[in-house]
Parts: structure tokens; C-alpha cells; sequence
């Protein structure tokens, strides 16, 4: 009763992993991000963040109903609480298949308005990335050595040089970057 026959109680409880702390959405571009950062919508941030926000609630003396019903509500305290998680907690992302190291990133979270995740040009040709509706899950590390791992080593500029060929860089400007580059010098009034 309330089971899915679909699945085998072997699939339902030893093979299932429920995530949470994740979330997915589409891609949109941000010039203005650094290599590092990540701009992650705020609704979508208020889900992922939720547990350390309550944890973090909970040990500046609030009960653990009122730090729900605080994160709910969207409060002061719980925002104040979400900006400290996001200072000390990356986000790491990808987007599926994941057939490379990079293919996965960690990125300083930059919390942003609407409902696209936002990231810098430079990392989408490690992540086979387009503009064109891909999207990419985002993923909050729990465990200290996670966190710790994400800061120092999936950073995208701790990753600089390509598998293949150790000489070459992989975050290039390309396409639209370069043109870009080159309209803003030939505007008019440049000195």
C-alpha cells in the first residue's frame, strides 16, 4: 500500500538516492560574472540552502519550528543566514553528460533575480555549453571535505589548462566574447 509496483522494493530502497540540496535549471550568459561565480536565481537558492539555513538558525538559539516557519516567510534573520551559507558554501555545477573534470565545476554563488542561472562565458566550452535552452544542475556540497574540495579544486580557475594539451588554456574567449571585445573598442569617443 502507497508503494509504486512499478519498482522493486530493492529499487525503492537500496538503489534510490534522494538528492537534496539540488536544483536545475537553463543556462543564460553573464558577462559581468567572474570566472568563479555563478549566479544563482533566489528562489532557487531559498530551496538549496534551506537545511543550512535552518542548522544555522537553530544554533544562534532559534527552535527548529521557528527557523522552518523563518525560512518559509523568507525573514531578515533567514536572509541574513542564506548570505553567510552562500559565502562559505559553493555551488557545484554541471551539466549532464559528465565525460570530463571539466564538466563539473564549483562556482562562489551570486544570487540574482528570475529564474535562469546565469554563468560567465569563458567556462561553457568545458561544459559544452550553448545558450540555446541547455540546462545544468546545481548541486550544494554538504560535508566539509566537499565544501573544502569545491573551493580548492573545481574552481574554474583552478583548472585552467586542458587535459589534452597541457600548453593550452580552456576557458578562450570566442565568438561572441571576441566580437564583443572588438565593438567596444571601436565605439565612438574612445580615447
Amino acid at each position: 500500500t502507497g508503494t509504486n509496483p512499478k519498482y522493486s522494493y530493492f529499487q525503492r530502497k537500496l538503489i534510490s538516492k534522494p538528492q537534496d540540496s539540488v536544483s536545475r535549471g537553463t543556462i543564460a550568459v553573464d558577462p559581468e560574472l567572474s570566472l568563479d561565480e555563478i549566479g544563482v536565481p533566489l528562489d532557487m537558492a531559498w530551496v538549496m540552502y534551506a537545511p543550512y539555513i535552518q542548522r544555522r538558525l537553530v544554533q544562534h538559539g532559534m527552535s527548529a519550528a521557528s527557523a522552518i516557519t523563518n525560512i518559509r516567510d523568507r525573514t531578515d534573520y533567514a536572509r541574513k543566514a542564506l548570505d553567510k551559507e552562500v559565502l562559505e558554501r559553493p555551488v557545484i555545477y554541471s551539466r549532464a553528460p559528465s565525460w570530463h573534470k571539466f564538466n563539473v565545476l564549483s562556482g562562489r554563488p551570486k544570487l540574482i533575480e528570475g529564474n535562469t542561472i546565469a554563468i560567465n562565458p569563458l567556462v561553457t566550452t568545458g561544459l559544452n555549453a550553448d545558450f540555446d535552452g541547455d540546462a545544468m544542475n546545481l548541486h550544494v556540497p554538504s560535508q566539509q571535505e566537499a565544501v573544502k574540495e569545491a573551493w580548492d579544486k573545481l574552481m574554474p580557475s583552478k583548472m585552467l589548462f586542458s587535459i589534452r594539451s597541457p600548453d593550452a588554456v580552456v576557458p578562450v574567449p570566442k565568438q561572441e566574447l571576441i566580437l564583443g571585445l572588438y565593438a567596444a573598442n571601436k565605439r565612438q569617443g574612445k580615447n
